[in-house]
């Protein structure tokens, strides 16, 4: 009989503390709904995404999250996430289609597309992009068959076929974690789904979104959710890293949004049936003892103790979360700042101190020099620098490798130096100076190109906190270097198409003025070319006349030029020296003089060419002689005549020579009888009659070789 008291006293405790809990959770939710409710946009926030038109990168085929319709029309949950937060912050939104993740990451960097609406936050897109909040969070889960024996968890997949799709995370993390479960890679969601609706295999595990919603539109009534895996992902919205201020607004956009509100935008695409067997061997003992259990031992000030710290704890977290976005918006603030004022540099010096100045003292540094890739020498060269002193035997180049800031820009890796002894650098101040206590040496890195290198140094070592703001504004800070080169360059360009342009000026002027005197040219060309022509053809037919009477001429004929190359012969004067036809042109004179006067021969020629007279005569009363081929002399009569340049011709000699051997043997066989007719005329001086008849025979003989009569006779 005392028993019942306590039970209904037990039971009116736990319908108390039930009540008391509902109203607990109510309650909280209304707190957080009102906080979020409204969206407390600082300043610089609205004046940043006042008029803004989002240009958004869309994979186009993934539904249920992203897709195109077939009426072309956005949809999937991260349109609808998008275009509420849109809506709360009045700015208009423009899919950019067709893309993958990767694609739509690359375009942001290049600054094509503003923000990436489904991605998930990793430590190397955090790299490139700002993100905001999740939005959604999806768990990868363990699908059966309805037949299929219980499954609580990965530990009960022992001796079952497990599907995964292949190259994605899901695959990745279970390699990792459960290598003793063998795997399956499969190409995509449809064909895994089927194959195991079919019986090709027995399990498959994927993200809760994807094959909720391709369950339902397959219609694979013979499939279940069995139970969740201990993996989750995060989805939200990735923001270009110079727009901080957007990324901070749709942050409070996404805090404004009610638990309602998110909910039916996931509920319109996903219809998710959880149908996990309950194992009653192993369940029903436990029911039974939570039943006793939670009669006899649930205590209601322990459980009235336990709601209040939880909603104490949930306040503190609400609170450390809304400074966490304080400190974010104040970080990007500055950011967007920083980057207003690099984007006004209109030199890398100007850029680069302007970065200094701001950034230094935020990261906790008291030193820094910074450094610029000169792509046309391939060399690091420092432009700013803050706390600096400058010595002789200061480095303020690098090439890419040497000493630890070209080893730096060489591995794109940061360099930190704790141990400082015998670094050279110097913290000063008024009263002194002294060493660092850490040194970091930090990459400047876009599109996986080094682009600079930031040297930095600190009396006290740098937190987390310090390199944590570092890694968000080296992105900015290397953009922003990228587009002032990038406009260096243009406005090089537009300088040296403004000189070509001038210089074309100048030369469209002077090429007029040559266009004028050229025509004259030409016409007075044209004159002398006709004149040229008929100069030409007069020094053909005379060539062609000098050449007639050379080979028609009855002595050997030759022309040399003013070198002594025999230019033109005869057949005659071939003959006479023993060549063959056309054997002598080309080559020198000299070679038909005696070897004994050859050397002087050459002056003898240059001696005639420059001398007044036109004509010269040899041979007579001179013992002059010719060359053969074959090495034998002969005696010869020689004729001169300097013949005058015609054309491209310079001036010319044309010999005619003449072999007198018959000739000397006569006249030597005359004076031997003339000798003779002497002596005889001695012998008969006393006899005039026979001296008159010798004189008469004497003349005679003179007579017939061409002579003068050697005497007179009186009759």
């Amino acid at each position: 009989m005392r028993l019942k008291p306590c039970l209904y006293m037990t039971a009116a405790c736990l319908l108390l503390m039930l009540l008391g809990v509902c109203f607990a959770q109510t309650g909280m939710s209304e707190v957080t709904g009102n906080n979020v409710s409204k969206l407390e946009l600082t300043a610089e926030e609205r004046a940043f995404i006042a008029g803004k038109q989002l240009r958004l990168g869309v994979d186009s085929a993934r539904p249920p999250f992203e897709y195109i319709d077939e009426k072309g029309v956005y949809s999937g949950i991260s349109a609808g996430f998008i275009e509420a937060c849109a809506a709360k912050l009045g700015i208009a939104v423009v899919p950019i289609k067709g893309l993958t993740v990767q694609e739509a990451v690359e375009k942001v960097n290049a600054g094509e597309i503003d923000v990436v609406t489904k991605i998930t936050p990793t430590p190397a897109r955090a790299k490139h992009l700002l993100f905001t909040r999740p939005y959604a969070t999806f768990p990868s889960v363990i699908i059966t068959r309805k037949d299929a024996r219980f499954i609580g968890g990965l530990d009960d997949l022992d001796g079952l076929r497990v599907g995964v799709l292949k190259g994605l995370v899901v695959e990745e993390i279970l390699i990792r974690d459960h290598p003793e479960i063998p795997l399956i890679a499969l190409p995509n969601v449809r064909t895994a789904l089927l194959d195991l609706s079919t019986g090709k295999f027995d399990v498959f595990i994927d993200n809760l979104g994807t094959v909720s919603y391709n369950i339902d539109k397959l219609g694979l009534t013979n499939l279940k959710i069995a139970a969740p895996t201990p993996y989750n992902h995060d989805l939200a919205f990735g923001v270009r890293k110079d727009w901080p201020l957007l990324a901070s607004a749709l942050d409070k956009a996404l805090a404004g949004m009610s638990n309602q509100e998110k909910t039916t935008i996931k509920g319109r695409w996903l219809t998710v049936e959880y149908q996990p067997r309950i194992n009653w061997k192993v369940f029903g003992p436990i029911a039974a003892a939570l039943v006793v259990v939670i009669i006899f031992v649930v205590i209601w000030n322990r459980r009235l103790s336990h709601v209040v710290s939880e909603r104490t704890a949930i306040q503190q977290e609400l609170k450390e979360y809304a400074q966490e976005l304080e400190s974010r918006a104040a970080v990007r603030s500055h950011i967007s700042r920083l980057s207003s004022d690099l984007q006004k540099a209109v030199t890398f010096e100007e850029l680069a101190q302007a970065f200094m100045s701001q950034s230094i003292p935020l990261l906790g540094a008291d030193y820094g020099v910074f450094y610029v890739l000169n792509k046309d020498k391939d060399l690091l060269v420092r432009v700013a620098s803050y706390g600096y002193t400058d010595g002789s035997d200061v480095q303020h180049t690098f090439a890419i490798g040497q000493g630890l800031v070209g080893q730096c820009a060489y591995e794109k890796k940061a360099i930190t130096i704790t141990d400082t002894k015998g670094s050279g650098i110097r913290i000063n101040w008024g009263m002194g100076e002294v060493a660092p206590k850490e040194i970091l040496i930090e990459p400047v890195v876009h599109k996986d190109k080094t682009i600079g290198v930031l040297e930095l140094a600190a009396v006290r070592s740098f937190g987390q906190q310090s390199l944590s703001l570092l890694e968000e504004l080296l992105p900015t800070l290397a953009m922003n270097i990228e587009i002032l080169d990038r406009n260096l360059r243009t406005q090089s360009l537009l300088e040296e198409t403004r000189e070509q342009a001038k210089k074309l000026m100048e030369s469209r002027k002077e090429a007029e003025e040559r266009n004028a005197q050229t025509q004259y040219l030409l016409e007075e060309t044209t004159r002398q070319s006709d004149k040229l022509k008929a100069q030409q053809e007069q020094i053909k037919e005379t060539e062609i006349w000098y050449r007639g009477i050379i080979e028609s001429a009855p002595d050997g004929m030759l022309v040399v030029d003013a070198a002594g190359i025999i230019i033109m012969t005869n057949v005659i004067v071939e003959k006479i020296f023993g060549y063959d036809p056309g054997e002598l042109l080309g080559r020198n004179v000299d070679i038909m003089v005696p070897a004994d006067i050859r050397d002087r021969h050459s002056s003898l020629r240059e001696g005639f060419m420059q001398a007044a007279e036109s004509s010269r005569q040899f041979g007579r009363g001179l013992q002059l002689r010719g060359a053969r081929k074959d090495g034998s002399e002969f005696p010869v009569e020689i004729g001169l005549s300097r013949l005058p340049a015609m054309g491209s011709r310079g001036p010319c000699a044309c010999a005619s020579i003449r072999d007198v051997t018959e000739r000397r043997a006569m006249e030597e066989s005359l004076e031997e009888q003339m000798d003779e007719l002497e002596r005889f005329n001695r012998l008969t001086m006393n006899r005039e009659e026979k001296m008159i008849l010798l004189k008469e025979e004497i003349n005679n003989l003179l007579e017939q070789y061409g002579k003068d009569k050697k005497y007179k006779i009186v009759e």
